[in-house]
């Protein structure tokens, strides 16, 4: 007997997340820099940079701005023809990224 996960289950990241017992804060050792509709990350203290796309820098506004993930999901929701569900999973993805590479801290609310 096989057991079977659903793909389009959230993870437990994703689900803390959207019921905000994750608060996500910008490490304050990273620089940004808005080129047009692509943002430059500069974290000094690790000595990497990072590029963002447009819509990875519609989020990044987003956490400039100190929403949170629901927020971030509806603003892109609504700049973007994109499934909320899609938008939730990508965002979470996205997000994870920049917690493990220490662009942004996540703790618990």
């Amino acid at each position: 007997m096989t057991s079977q996960t659903n793909p389009d289950a959230p993870t437990s990241w994703e689900a803390g997340l959207a019921r905000g017992s994750i608060v996500l804060e910008l490490d304050e050792s990273v620089l940004d820099s808005v080129q047009g509709e692509h943002t430059v990350l500069l974290d000094y203290e690790r000595g990497e940079y990072y590029g963002l796309n447009a819509v990875a820098t519609a989020v990044w506004q987003q956490l400039r701005a100190r929403r949170q993930f629901p927020d971030i999901v509806a603003a892109l929701t609504a700049e973007y023809d994109v499934a909320d569900e899609l938008a939730r999973r990508d965002v979470a993805a996205f997000l994870a990224d920049l917690r493990d590479r220490g662009v942004v801290r996540a703790h618990a609310s």
